[in-house]
């Protein structure tokens, strides 16, 4: 092989291998760097596997713009685009249930004047699938650069969040002008997923608004971020189906609970069978599990390992037993019982009067209950809500609220609700 040959072989290899790993290590498929790319999943198949060895320098920008890899030579040399930190956290499982949450984000994202929307409510909800589903379904629709900042222990750049604003959006900065560069002429939205600190989040979405007017925020976070600007969209559990009543199969398959549930449970027990014989008994699972995408799942693994009865009595009596054997465990914990534990004791109060009584409560109905304003029980019950420990439910011409199996069960386990008892994890 002539040696000029060699040496460009070489170069392409080395550059299809950093394509590779880099991808791999931002947790992507070939399929999602394309779609956050632009780009066809051929011409990211051809590159890695060596069949593109000069890529062109579109490509390239259009690569250096999701990834950090370096430049291959053959692309020319123009100044170096920001390297934006990014995360490509795409969410496993069905997408079930959502429709409507998917429009109301398109309908803010979609008004000029809303920049900022963080999608709130426990561990488990589906917040993160919700958000990957939405980022898809946009970039379907548009063209849409999306940088994924993944928080908590899964964040891909370790660097404090300050350090990564500053590298973003310090003013004076080239990468100021390398990341205006970048999404010039193009929506563009940024994600800060997982648990982010809150002192350093709100300074940070401020100076991303003030450099790049066009840019907007989608957040998802355990309770409300309290930007001036956010609004919010309160991520509730699933709708479940009633457990005191005889349940026709083919009605009870179209509760999206109940969906989800047969849509994990069917890959692993392909011969299973909604009917008459066993409706009865997922109705249960799933209301008792509160329509939550992860304790379903857990749930539709456990029926392979006991029978479907013997799962809903346990989920009856703690809708987290079988969950607090996985992995997924710690995070709904704690995220139900930091919300119970930080609740103002007025607010911690009705909300475990609410969950001993297990009754269904209008807005007047809690106000009479407990001896408190109407309009400070109002204030209380949505503030509830929008920390996902409340189910609404419509009855006639009220709004009906009522306590989460799941809140429940964390209070139990936590004995008085004054915020000072742990949750374990057995």
């Amino acid at each position: 092989m002539p040696s000029d040959t060699a040496e460009l072989h070489h170069r392409s290899t080395t550059f299809a291998s950093r394509l590779r790993h880099s991808r791999l290590r931002a947790g992507l498929s070939q399929q999602q760097l394309a779609d956050l790319s632009t780009l066809s999943v051929r011409a990211i198949r051809d590159i890695e596997n060596g069949r593109v060895r000069r890529p062109r320098q579109d490509t390239c920008e259009l690569l250096l713009r999701v990834l950090d890899i370096g430049r291959p030579d053959g692309c020319a040399a123009q100044e170096t685009p920001v390297r934006i930190p990014v995360r490509g956290h795409w969410a496993d499982g069905p997408f079930v249930g959502r429709h409507d949450e998917l429009e109301a984000l398109a309908d803010l994202f979609d008004s000029e004047h809303q920049l900022v929307v963080t999608v709130t409510g426990i561990e488990g909800v589906g917040k993160t699938r919700l958000c990957v589903e939405f980022v898809r379904r946009m970039q379907q629709r548009e063209e849409l650069l999306v940088v994924w900042m993944q928080g908590g222990s899964a964040a891909l750049d370790a660097r404090p969040l300050a350090a990564i604003a500053r590298d973003l959006v310090s003013a004076g900065e080239s990468g100021v002008m390398q990341l205006r560069d970048a999404i010039a002429g193009r929506r563009a939205l940024i994600v800060f997923d997982g648990e982010w600190p809150q002192e350093q989040l709100m300074p940070t979405i401020d100076s991303l608004l003030a450099v790049i007017p066009q840019v907007r925020i989608l957040i998802t976070a355990r309770r409300p971020i309290g930007f001036a600007a956010e609004s919010l969209l309160p991520l509730a559990a699933l709708p479940v189906p009633a457990v005191d009543r005889d349940h026709d199969p083919a009605v009870l398959e179209q509760v999206a609970s109940v969906q989800l549930f047969l849509a994990h449970l069917k890959p692993l027990d392909p011969a299973f069978r909604l009917d008459t014989s066993n409706a009865a008994v997922v109705a249960q699972i799933c209301h008792a599990v509160d329509g939550i995408p992860a304790l379903l799942a857990s749930a539709a693994r456990s029926s392979l390992l006991y029978l479907p009865q013997h799962v809903a009595d346990l989920v009856s009596v703690d809708p987290l037993v079988l969950l607090s054997r996985t992995d997924g465990a710690r995070p709904l914990l704690e995220s139900v019982h930091e919300a119970v534990a930080q609740l103002p004791g007025h607010r911690r109060e009705l909300l475990s009067l609410m969950a001993d009584r297990g009754l269904a409560w209008s807005v007047p109905e809690a106000s009479a209950t407990t001896g408190t304003d109407a309009r400070r029980c109002a204030d209380d019950i949505f503030a509830l809500y929008m920390l996902g420990l409340l189910r609404r439910r419509s009855d006639g011409d009220l709004a009906l609220f009522e306590c989460l199996n799941t809140v429940k069960a964390v209070i139990r386990r936590d004995g008085a609700p004054d915020g000072k008892a742990g949750t374990t994890c057995d």
